[in-house]
């Protein structure tokens, strides 16, 4: 996830209908997507990922799907008055797995513009990140439970290394070494 300075602006100001960089009044630059800021709107199909992502996963998992109790059944058996029907728990999780699969391709589009912004800015750091970002969501939603898995562990390392004492112990520290090794 790229770093990005956002300042919260009134609409005085002349827009880009198609995003890109604009001016605010104090004169400070805001990137944004024809969506608005990129991060503002990776941080919620973020959030909506992981919850539609435990929406399917709490209905069907690993070969077995979860009754109205609490408790969970092979595929294999339809259900009863007590435990629900199989087919809702199935329709549920297949709602949520195509919400998730929506929601993935809002991401790939604010990827591929920060990549790409990136590739014109020749900063390789943010082309670096939109395709981690790009990797990891695909993995989040074509990689079964180990992607999903792994897509929250990096969603969370990346919104963790963004606070600035975290940054401050762990990133730096790091990038220093690697300069020192590289002579950069």
């Amino acid at each position: 996830m790229s770093n990005v300075s956002t300042t919260i602006v009134d609409d005085s100001y002349r827009r880009g209908a198609a995003g890109g960089q604009r001016q605010s009044p104090n004169n400070e630059v805001v990137n944004t997507t024809c969506l608005g800021n990129p991060d503002t709107v990776k941080a919620g199909s973020d959030i909506s990922t992981l919850a539609a992502n435990y929406g399917e996963v709490s209905n069907k998992w690993m070969g077995k799907w979860s009754g109205i109790n609490g408790k969970w059944y092979t595929l294999d058996w339809g259900g009863n008055g007590y435990t629900g029907a199989r087919a809702t728990a199935l329709e549920s999780a297949e709602f949520f797995h195509a919400l998730t699969t929506r929601i993935f391709f809002v991401q790939v589009a604010v990827d591929v513009y920060e990549g790409g912004r990136g590739f014109v800015n020749h900063d390789s750091g943010a082309m670096v990140g939109a395709g981690a970002d790009l990797t990891f969501g695909t993995y989040g939603v074509l990689g079964g439970p180990a992607g999903i898995f792994g897509a929250v562990i990096y969603t969370g390392a990346s919104y963790l290394v963004n606070i600035p004492p975290i940054y401050n112990h762990t990133v730096i520290p790091i990038v220093n070494a690697a300069c020192k090794v590289s002579g950069c």
